[in-house]
């Protein structure tokens, strides 16, 4: 048995229960157990899958199940991000970013907007003209498209359970950059052979589908939205109770590292 001292100074026993534990590298940073604790909530949250409502659900009955919705002649943004050259007035705060979609009628679609955290990121412009793009055929909103591996599976794919259903419509990106070969792979996985098409300028849709979000970082995950991300299947060498790798950036010495 070994003794540890907390940060509080108590010291607490561990039992090795037979274990033998590798020692870590010299200079590896270390998470206590204890940081861990304001985030149990959201953690029992994801793996329970309970039902959490949606900023815009609180406008409507909650929903058992996801849905998508068609809006006829509807005008889609890029993604711009705050101080680029020659950025129209942004809807809410000043340096918010830019995307999603709006109705012919130009009023905002909701659910084309990116929240993380119970905080919506992504406005459409308040101002702009006449749209001299036309696009005919019927779309699939795919959102916005991020580098980043995990905003990549939880915010990239968020509308992507629709998109398996239909995949003779192609999905249309308001963000959308080459995509890297871990993140074909991950559409390969996920079953999605859909066509994708990237929003240059601001275009009218003859008919744009909507999907309402699967995910949303730190707020919700739907459970059929879980059953879709959780399709693949291991191989057989896997061992589901084995050792867990824990990765987490919380000890790094500055705000936004990447853990290679």
């Amino acid at each position: 048995m070994g003794q540890s001292t907390s940060r509080c100074g108590r010291q607490t026993r561990a039992r090795s229960r037979g274990k033998v534990r590798a020692p870590l590298p010299k200079g590896t940073p270390t998470v206590r157990p204890s940081a861990l604790r304001p985030f149990a909530p959201q953690v029992a949250r994801l793996f329970k899958l309970e039902h959490v409502r949606s900023p815009w659900e609180a406008q409507r009955p909650v929903q058992m199940s996801l849905a998508a919705h068609m809006y006829n002649d509807a005008i889609v943004f890029p993604f711009r991000r705050p101080g680029g050259r020659n950025q129209p007035a942004r809807r809410g705060n000043v340096g918010r970013q830019i995307g999603g979609a709006v109705t012919r009628d130009r009023h905002d679609i909701e659910e084309s907007a990116l929240f993380r955290s119970g905080q919506r990121l992504v406005y459409p412009p308040i101002e702009f003209g006449e749209t001299n793009n036309m696009m005919q055929g019927e779309y699939i909103f795919g959102g916005y498209a991020s580098p980043l591996f995990g905003h990549f599976i939880l915010e990239s794919c968020t509308y992507l359970w629709y998109a398996r259903q239909r995949p003779d419509l192609p999905i249309l990106w308001s963000r959308f950059p080459k995509l890297l070969p871990y993140q074909d792979e991950i559409l390969t996985l996920l079953g999605i052979d859909n066509k994708h098409v990237r929003v240059k300028e601001p275009s009218s849709v003859e008919a744009l589908h909507v999907p309402e979000p699967g995910c949303i970082i730190r707020h919700q995950l739907d459970e059929h939205h879980a059953e879709f991300l959780g399709q693949y299947r291991p191989r057989d060498e896997w061992r589901p109770h084995g050792p867990k790798i824990w990765l987490s950036r919380s000890a790094l010495p500055k705000k936004n590292e990447v853990v290679f």
